[in-house]
């Protein structure tokens, strides 16, 4: 009392820092890309879904998959990077009415006003899952899922993205 700081005081205020520095780091740490190397590699076919193609007659075969955790969130290849729209991203404030979360690998989060069809079907064709520890290749781009949440994409120049419980992160260079 009376302006007095007595060595306890400043010991507990150094440890409250301490817990509350330690946090905020491990809450500010970027996810790691996981190894897709070790996983199974899919079938790229297995994942075509016929599209419209503007100015052409005939369709174009697509590549869409899901994401196996609960809220899979759907991605897709399109121009040489992988893309993923969902509702809900960790560490990403909900993108409110009519609108999604969205992340590619030559881009960070936006949000925006791609419609995921529901029961998670394009062109009412049913959307496939991809299974934990599988990944998927069109060209040089590559996406991969573990079976903890977290999903990886990365494209032919080095750029990326990772889902996981720990964050969503874009990354320029993986």
């Amino acid at each position: 009392v009376g302006g007095k700081t007595g060595p306890r005081a400043l010991a507990i205020a150094s440890a409250l820092v301490s817990v509350l520095t330690n946090s905020a780091v491990a809450h500010a740490d970027a996810p790691p890309f996981p190894d897709l190397s070790t996983y199974t590699p899919d079938t790229v076919g297995d994942y075509f879904i016929a599209v419209a193609n503007s100015g052409r007659g005939e369709p174009t075969a697509a590549v869409y998959f899901l994401t196996p955790d609960p809220d899979h969130v759907t991605c897709d290849f399109a121009s040489g990077a992988a893309q993923c729209a969902g509702f809900d991203y960790p560490g990403v404030p909900p993108a409110g009415a009519d609108k999604v979360n969205w992340i590619a690998t030559d881009r960070g989060v936006t949000q925006s006003n791609v419609s995921i069809d529901s029961g998670h079907k394009v062109n009412g064709r049913r959307v496939k899952v991809l299974p934990p520890k599988h990944s998927i290749a069109v060209g040089d781009v590559i996406c991969g899922a573990d079976g903890a949440r977290t999903l990886g994409c990365k494209d032919a120049r080095g750029r990326g993205f990772v889902l996981s419980p720990l964050g969503t992160t874009w990354l320029p260079h993986v």
